[in-house]
């Protein structure tokens, strides 16, 4: 997203696939009719696309010709599926649609009927870009010999937009399918407050006619890859029945773990990831800051006190409502960039609690992304080089993590974290704000810079609550992620006159378990269980460092994309502070 519109946009795609052989064609691959706009009769299976034009499935929208649109988007799919295919499909209890990965939030249709949703999708909109979009067709939902219609309805957040994988497939279910592994998540969230860890692992075995002989192994590693502890159990398992299984180890290190755990038999070969922690708040990372880097940041807010905001507030009519007024901000922050932002104020008099909202890496934040309640005053900051704030400032993505890596003063997080103090002067300088209750919020980078905002206002911001909390503890991050390392790595590779030493002297400034101790306001984190890009390594690391009242939950079946419950929780728990309804 290069530009922002403010007009609410809608974009709809669709597409078209013949095949008369389902084993031998297989792959939702190709050209995708297309079209803009909202309508769930798209989802019908009778719906005439004719007049659609095409699109690659296989890459983003924006890639397209459809650059810098974000919003609304639906595909469609047609394909026939041959009635001499029916004997095989109900023998394999139906075909898997797999989808693959797409942005942003989505809901699926298949011959019109929902079949899944991940994400949200507004008036809230939340994210589920690297969820696995893998669903059971049952047989009963096919049209046999006739066609048959895939309807994924998108909206995108932000950044590239619509399906982007050559990994989509329709196929029939396999042996694999027919035999499900799981484990409970019970009340402790896979978190546990002691040594002695508990495995529980069910296998449910739906195949027909095939007893399941072999065994279950359990492999261990920590986050770092190193290998733990390996058991294995022999397992029988009859048809159509379902058996549990538990694997007890003690003596286990604090720490974050992956339990792979595999059933091997003659029929059967299929592995099952079961992430937990030990004890994660004796996960310590020590603070590695520099000698002098109170004074950076010192300086940093001296330099920004002498900049002048010059607020200009531009009423968003077309958004606005009965009970809200929709603004774009614009402001000077540090270096006298231009960075904008969306603010939303109740219409009824009186004073409210005000929350400044964050955005993710890449991305930024719009009206319609923003928290929904009438019982606060809400300001969308887009950091510079983010979103609607690319005016003075515009490295990309890839590029801004690495911009002046080698200079401590113009690497951008500086500036970034001075954004978000200017836009809590903003807050403070709006008369219907209560400025004893401010508070930051917001997910990976977002999350990063919520805890960066908190630690750098302590004594204006409020509450803290960070999601899944980037930029944090990187000699440690730099060895169990694959993403960012690649990008420091390929930095280093094309600058060794700059060398590591002076990458990680450069990220101590702004490494969050560095700023985390000075916060003095409650701090409630949520973090992924199965995160792989912000690791909850990182974000114990700096969450351990906070010293004041502070809380985290875990989400134990989520990843990088949070699942609604987290955003549910999290807001549940700031109306518990404020008493707000």
């Amino acid at each position: 997203m290069n530009r922002f519109n403010i007009i609410k946009c809608f974009l709809l795609c669709i597409c078209c696939f013949s095949a008369s052989d389902t084993t031998a064609q297989n792959l939702l691959q190709g050209n995708w009719k297309f079209s803009k706009g909202d309508n769930l009769a798209w989802a019908k299976n009778n719906f005439d696309d004719k007049n659609w034009k095409t699109i690659d499935a296989t890459k983003a929208w924006e890639q397209q010709g459809y650059g810098n649109y974000d919003g609304y988007a639906w595909y469609r799919l047609s394909f026939i599926i041959s009635s001499a295919d029916k004997t095989k499909a109900m023998y394999s209890n139906g075909f898997t649609l797999n989808l693959d990965v797409f942005d942003d939030a989505n809901e699926i249709y298949f011959n019109g009927y929902f079949i899944d949703g991940h994400g949200k999708l507004p008036p809230e909109s939340i994210s589920a870009w690297n969820a696995k979009r893998i669903m059971t067709i049952p047989v009963s939902k096919i049209k046999w010999d006739k066609e048959n219609t895939v309807a994924v309805r998108i909206y995108d957040n932000g950044g590239d937009g619509g399906l982007r994988s050559n990994n989509m497939s329709f196929t029939f279910r396999t042996i694999e399918d027919n035999v499900l592994i799981s484990s409970p998540v019970m009340k402790n969230n896979r978190v546990f407050l002691n040594n002695a860890v508990a495995i529980p692992i069910n296998i449910n075995n739906t195949i027909s006619d095939k007893d399941l002989d072999g065994l279950l192994q359990l492999k261990l590693q920590n986050d770092f890859g190193d290998s733990i502890y390996i058991e294995e159990k022999k397992v029988f398992i009859k048809r159509n029945t379902k058996q549990d299984f538990n694997f007890d180890k003690d003596k286990i290190p604090a720490g974050f773990y992956k339990a792979i755990v595999s059933l091997k038999t003659s029929v059967v070969q299929k592995d099952f990831l079961y992430s937990f922690a030990v004890k994660p708040e004796q996960v310590i990372a020590k603070p590695d800051g520099q000698k002098d880097f109170m004074d950076y940041w010192e300086a940093a807010k001296k330099e920004l006190s002498m900049v002048a905001p010059k607020y200009k507030l531009i009423k968003l009519d077309s958004l606005s409502n009965g009970t809200k007024n929709i603004y774009l901000v614009e402001m000077f922050s540090l270096d006298n960039v231009l960075v904008r932002g969306f603010l939303i104020i109740p219409k009824k008099r009186g004073k409210y609690p005000a929350v400044l909202q964050v955005h993710g890496y890449s991305g930024g934040l719009r009206p319609d992304q923003l928290y929904s309640g009438e019982n606060m005053i809400v300001f969308g900051l887009n950091i510079r080089g983010h979103g609607v704030s690319k005016d003075d400032f515009n490295p990309g993505f890839p590029g801004f993590l690495v911009s002046h890596l080698d200079d401590k003063i113009k690497y951008p997080y500086r500036g970034a974290y001075m954004d978000c103090s200017r836009a809590v002067d903003f807050l403070f300088s709006l008369p219907k704000v209560d400025t004893n209750r401010v508070m930051v919020e917001g997910s990976s980078q977002g999350g990063a810079l919520s805890i960066a905002t908190a630690a750098l206002n302590a004594d204006r911001i409020k509450l803290c609550v960070p999601s899944v909390p980037f930029l944090s503890d990187f000699p440690n991050y730099f060895k169990v992620s694959y993403w960012p390392t690649n990008e420091f790595n390929e930095y280093v590779e094309k600058n060794p006159q700059v060398g590591w030493g002076k990458v990680y002297e450069t990220l101590s400034y702004i490494d969050i378990k560095n700023l985390a101790p000075l916060i003095k306001c409650p701090v409630y984190m949520t973090f992924g269980m199965q995160d792989d890009i912000c690791p909850p390594r990182i974000n114990f690391a700096a969450y351990n460092n906070v010293k004041s009242k502070k809380q985290y939950v875990s989400m134990p079946l989520d990843g990088h994309a949070m699942s609604n419950a987290c955003y549910t929780n999290l807001w549940k728990w700031v109306h518990q502070q404020w008493g707000l309804k």
